[in-house]
């Protein structure tokens, strides 16, 4: 920063102009965070959402990241933190920038009971545009409520749980019992290789 405002100064780029272009910048790069839909509304517009073609294309990219790390031997955490960085490094294919761990508030699932609990925690991986954000992602080798909420009140067009774990079946009638509007896109990632890429719906 010192030797930025120094060179600025010899020129007619001030060292205050140059602070002030640094900021944005950094303002850039700072993690979004998530927005909860009960605070803030879902952009409708098309520049902040991604075509029909894109999101099939984006299933089946992160298919095949869940499948090539099944090569490498990597499990549990390991496993799904290198999914996580690399969901958040393919945002750039989509026009994107991705952040992993971004806070977000969300009701805990397991208080009803008593009244809606606001707890604050972090979704695996967000998409934004403008800072706005496209998409968010939690990656799961088992079925978590508190993903599945934080996945739903989400104020996000495009939603999508990857599952990497063995039980597919007790994921889909889960999600299919609790996603009661179908906003969640559900990501199988195959134990081995398949051909296709075709996913059904829960």
């Amino acid at each position: 920063m010192r030797r930025l405002r120094l060179f600025a100064g010899e020129g007619e780029l001030t060292g205050e102009k140059a602070s002030r272009i640094l900021q944005k910048f950094a303002q850039e790069w700072r993690k979004v965070p998530v927005p909860n839909r009960k605070e803030a509304a879902v952009s409708m517009d098309p520049a902040y959402r991604l075509s029909e073609p894109a999101l099939q294309d984006l299933k089946a990219r992160l298919r095949v990241i869940g499948m090539n790390l099944n090569k490498s031997g990597l499990k549990g955490l390991a496993y799904h933190n290198m999914v996580q960085r690399q969901i958040a490094a393919l945002a750039a294919t989509f026009d994107c920038r991705g952040w992993i761990e971004s806070p977000a508030l969300f009701d805990d699932p397991e208080a009803q009971a008593q009244g809606p609990v606001q707890l604050a925690g972090r979704v695996d991986v967000i998409w934004a545009r403008d800072r706005i954000p496209v998409a968010v992602f939690e990656v799961d080798s088992t079925v978590k409520p508190r993903s599945l909420a934080k996945l739903i009140e989400a104020a996000a067009p495009h939603k999508f749980w990857v599952y990497f774990g063995k039980d597919v079946w007790n994921f889909r009638t889960f999600l299919q019992k609790n996603d009661l509007a179908r906003e969640i896109t559900a990501v199988l990632i195959p134990q081995t290789f398949v051909p296709s890429f075709d996913d059904q719906q829960p």
